[in-house]
C-alpha cells in the first residue's frame, strides 16, 4: 500500500482535537440517566443516542429532549444523533420490527425546521423498503441522513465495500458509516486503504472494523479523512472492540504532528496497537 496519511486539509472540522477526527459518544438507555455522561461527552463532538433500548413510544419524547440539554449544556456544536439499531447489527430492536420503526421516525418533527434530533442513522439495506413518506423524511427531512452498513461476522473485498458505497451514494446521504469485521491485517490494511475512498465521497465518513483486530481503525480511520468515530462514555463498550471517548481524545492529544508521514502499511498498525498494549491511552 502507497496511499500517506496526510493530516493537512482533511475533511471534517473539530474543536476537540487538531486531526479532524470527530468523536461521537455513546448514550443509551442503561447510561441515559447517569450525571457522568455529561462531564464525559465534553471530549466529545457528538452524540448518538441509541434509542433502540427504549420503549417504542417514548422514544420520539426522549429524543427531544435529549437534545434540548445538549444545546442548553454545550450549543449547537453538539449535535445528536439518533440510531435505533437492529439486532442482527449489535442492537436491540428486534429484527422482525424493522418496519415498527417508521412511526418513530416520523414521529420525529423532521418536516419541521427543530426536529427531535440532528442526524438520523438508517441501515442501506432498509432504506429502499422505506414508505414514500418514511423515506422522504429520513432522506430529505431536516436531519442528517447517516446511511450505515454492518457486518458482524466479516469484511468484504474492496470490490464490494465500493459496490455498497455506490448504493449508498444513490439515496444522497450527509454520511457514510462502514462498521465491518475483518478477520486479519490484511483484510484491515484493506478497509483503511478504503476509508481514503470514502473521505473522496463524503466529508461525514466512518470506516472501521469491530472486534480487538479491529480497534486501531477506529483511531486511524480519521487521520485518512473519514472523520467519525464512535466511543463509549460510561458503563463499558457497546460494540465489540470499542474505545471510550476519553481514550479516542487522549490518542489524538498525544499524536506527534509528525505522525502525518506515516503509510498505510503494517507498521502504521504497530504503531497504533503499541499504543493500546502499553495502556498510553489512559489518564
Amino acid at each position: 500500500m502507497d496511499t500517506n496519511v496526510n493530516l493537512e486539509g482533511i475533511v471534517g472540522e473539530s474543536t476537540k482535537n487538531r486531526f479532524g477526527a470527530r468523536i461521537i459518544g455513546i448514550v443509551t438507555a442503561s447510561n441515559r440517566t447517569d450525571p457522568a455522561i455529561w462531564e464525559a461527552l465534553a471530549d466529545c463532538d457528538m452524540v448518538e443516542l441509541r434509542a433502540d433500548g427504549f420503549e417504542r413510544s417514548t422514544i420520539p419524547g426522549e429524543a427531544r429532549e435529549f437534545r434540548r440539554e445538549c444545546l442548553r449544556r454545550f450549543g449547537p456544536s453538539m449535535e445528536t444523533l439518533l440510531t435505533i439499531r437492529l439486532k442482527r447489527d449489535g442492537g436491540a430492536w428486534p429484527d422482525s420490527e424493522a418496519p415498527l420503526r417508521e412511526d418513530v421516525w416520523q414521529s420525529l418533527g423532521l418536516d419541521a425546521k427543530d426536529p427531535a434530533c440532528d442526524w438520523v442513522d438508517v441501515e442501506v439495506e432498509e432504506i429502499a423498503s422505506l414508505s414514500v413518506r418514511a423515506k422522504s423524511l429520513v432522506s430529505s427531512g431536516s436531519a442528517k441522513l447517516l446511511l450505515s452498513h454492518h457486518d458482524m461476522r466479516r469484511s468484504l473485498p474492496r470490490e464490494g465495500l465500493r459496490n455498497l458505497m455506490h448504493e449508498m451514494q444513490s439515496h444522497r446521504p450527509a454520511g457514510m458509516k462502514f462498521a465491518m469485521t475483518c478477520g486479519g491485517r490484511e483484510e484491515l490494511l484493506d478497509l483503511l486503504a478504503f476509508a481514503r475512498e470514502v473521505a473522496a465521497a463524503t466529508s461525514n465518513g466512518c470506516v472501521l472494523s469491530m472486534g480487538r483486530t479491529g480497534r486501531s481503525s477506529r483511531v486511524l480511520a480519521p487521520l485518512l479523512g473519514c472523520p467519525l468515530t464512535y466511543g463509549y462514555l460510561t458503563g463499558g463498550a457497546v460494540a465489540p472492540g470499542q474505545l471510550s471517548a476519553r481514550e479516542l481524545r487522549n490518542f489524538y492529544h498525544d499524536l506527534p504532528p509528525e505522525s502525518g508521514d506515516a503509510e498505510i502499511d503494517s507498521r502504521l498498525l504497530d504503531w497504533a496497537e503499541a499504543r493500546f498494549e502499553g495502556d498510553m491511552l489512559a489518564d
